[in-house]
């Protein structure tokens, strides 16, 4: 019998003390920029194409997405919240970014122009400039063949 209190007092200690946080999505109201691309590679698609690093395709900031907590670690559930948190904004993916790393200028500069600490990792919500359907799908040269 006190096994089991210690127990469910120990669950219930570690329910309230996690998964309470929620993602939250703020737009973007700045200027319009020439933001940063690079060769950032899609780590998943869920609602929409989830990248590491900067796309190689020109795109503009809807918005970000982020807890409002600063040492909160993302997992996989918490991307896939975030993508279809982006697809709901009209978002065509998103670019995970990490914390604020002095040895990044780009990286410092976006958190810079949007006006945000980089004490937290975020989620960009971006919209392709080219209206580029393709970018985070398949092509037929990347589909296995039989």
């Amino acid at each position: 019998m006190k096994n089991s209190i210690i127990c469910w007092a120990g669950a219930l200690c570690l329910v309230l003390t996690t998964g309470c946080e929620q993602l939250n999505y703020a737009g973007y109201t700045g200027q319009y920029a020439t933001w940063p691309t690079g060769s950032g590679f899609i780590e998943k698609t869920y609602d929409v194409p989830v990248f590491r690093g900067w796309p190689e395709e020109p795109y503009d900031i809807l918005g970000y997405i982020r807890f409002n907590k600063p040492n909160i670690d993302w997992n996989d559930g918490d991307i896939k919240v975030a993508a279809r948190q982006a697809r709901a904004q009209g978002g065509d993916a998103i670019i995970l970014l990490p914390k604020s790393d002095t040895h990044s200028s780009k990286l410092a500069a976006v958190y810079q122009e949007l006006g945000i600490p980089g004490d937290r990792m975020m989620a960009l919500v971006i919209k392709w400039k080219t209206g580029n359907p393709s970018v985070g799908k398949p092509t037929d040269a990347a589909s296995p063949t039989r």
